[in-house]
């Protein structure tokens, strides 16, 4: 879980991204896994809703789905081994859908109600490095070992350049 980045190039402000951060949960299953590398399935997904005294609301969903293969820490899951690197780094490629709508109050000065919905194909670079301290979740005699995962990702429409989406996140990583 962590925050994350968007932003965009679009050249029409209507489908111009207003750059902002979200919370995000980025569930992995683990399919393969060695002592050094691992092949997972993630389904991160970002959510950002807000809205002022002014009823000017905003809201924002990213839902990817990557098949993603890291090496080094944290890749493989949480063995001895793996937690004595010091990092690691990890890609992806898969499928993602993306939508934005910002809309101004009924009574404001300047309307507006503009909206961004793109999906393809996404692509994932990331890092991962175990942070020293433990995490005292559910049991106090069972901590949790933590990753810091920082990772950039890419979201490509096929047919409208204007509406790539690029993305940083910076996450904590734990294993239950």
């Amino acid at each position: 879980a962590g925050a994350t980045y968007f932003s965009n190039f679009a050249v029409d402000s209507a489908r111009h991204l207003t750059d902002f951060i979200t919370l995000t949960f980025n569930p992995r299953i683990i399919l393969l896994r060695t002592d050094n590398s691992g092949l997972a399935i993630e389904a991160p997904v970002s959510l950002r809703t807000k809205q002022n005294e002014h009823n000017t609301a905003h809201f924002a969903v990213h839902l990817p789905l990557l098949v993603t293969y890291s090496i080094g820490a944290g890749a493989g899951g949480y063995s001895e081994e793996a937690l004595k690197k010091k990092l690691g780094i990890t890609a992806g490629l898969g499928w993602g859908y993306f939508f934005q709508r910002t809309e101004s109050a009924k009574d404001a000065y300047s309307r507006f109600n503009e909206k961004l919905e793109t999906s393809g194909p996404e692509i994932q670079f990331g890092f991962l490095t175990p942070l020293k301290r433990k995490l005292y979740l559910f049991d106090r005699d069972n901590p949790l070992d933590v990753m810091l995962a920082i990772k950039g990702n890419y979201l490509i429409n096929t047919q409208k350049r204007n509406y790539n989406i690029g993305a940083l996140s910076v996450l904590l990583d734990f294993h239950f």
